[in-house]
């Protein structure tokens, strides 16, 4: 199946950066795409899926802030962040994932390569290693695109972008868990020495939100993970 000339590689591209008319007022770099960035994937044979623009779709081209233009972006991107999470707005939200998660998990099943997942930094809902909290561009803070703990990178293997994580007030932490995967690597055998081998990998990604705690607070929860996955016998008696 799909034997045709077809290359089965396809990126996710953030709406904005094939479509800079979408973005937020005040903000837009160029009169309508990233045109480089567009014509290296097609240069090399790589289908390009535009995902939706959350903040358009849930809050309107002009974020609800007719004077957005008059503030700082990282301010005004705050506001947009925080109006971001209403019911209304994350019911909407949620919609918009499901639609991707079915592309995704389309290609992926199909054996596609999903070469990549690509979002712009700073944005209040598609930063992968920044985006704008606290009216600062603050690092950690990860994507807020996928809702309901959905995990992206968990149905597109080889996805090379950051797991996509939400946390939705008043939860202050989310965890993402993936299908089990064998994968070649260097582990600890029963004798303590390295060895290389086929192993079982169960993908996990943990979110949470810095203004309540830091990492320190889930070193328990890592802790009796631990012991489950070395008895995993144990879950049977739940």
């Amino acid at each position: 199946m799909f034997t045709d000339g077809r290359s089965k590689k396809v990126v996710f591209l953030a709406h904005c950066l094939l479509n800079q008319n979408a973005i937020s007022d005040g903000t837009a770099v160029y009169p309508s795409a990233f045109q480089g960035l567009i014509r290296f994937f097609l240069d090399n044979d790589v289908g390009i899926v535009q995902l939706p623009c959350p903040e358009l779709c849930c809050l309107g081209l002009d974020r609800g802030n007719v004077l957005g233009a008059q503030s700082p972006v990282t301010v005004e991107n705050t506001r947009i962040r925080a109006a971001m999470g209403a019911p209304g707005p994350a019911r909407r939200l949620t919609a918009l994932v499901d639609h991707v998660m079915l592309q995704v998990e389309e290609y992926h099943r199909h054996g596609f390569h999903i070469v990549a997942l690509i979002g712009a930094n700073r944005s209040p809902c598609c930063g992968v290693e920044t985006t704008s909290v606290q009216n600062r561009e603050l690092s950690g803070q990860g994507l807020r695109l996928t809702l309901n703990t959905l995990l992206l990178k968990a149905v597109a293997e080889g996805l090379k972008a950051a797991p996509l994580l939400e946390i939705l007030p008043p939860q202050v932490f989310a965890v993402g868990i993936s299908a089990l995967q064998e994968k070649p690597g260097v582990y600890t055998d029963q004798r303590g020495e390295k060895a290389i081998g086929v192993r079982r990998y169960l993908p996990m990604c943990l979110a949470f939100d810095h203004r309540v705690m830091d990492f320190s607070g889930l070193v328990p929860f890592l802790k009796r993970m631990d012991e489950i996955f070395a008895s995993p016998a144990e879950i049977g008696t739940w």
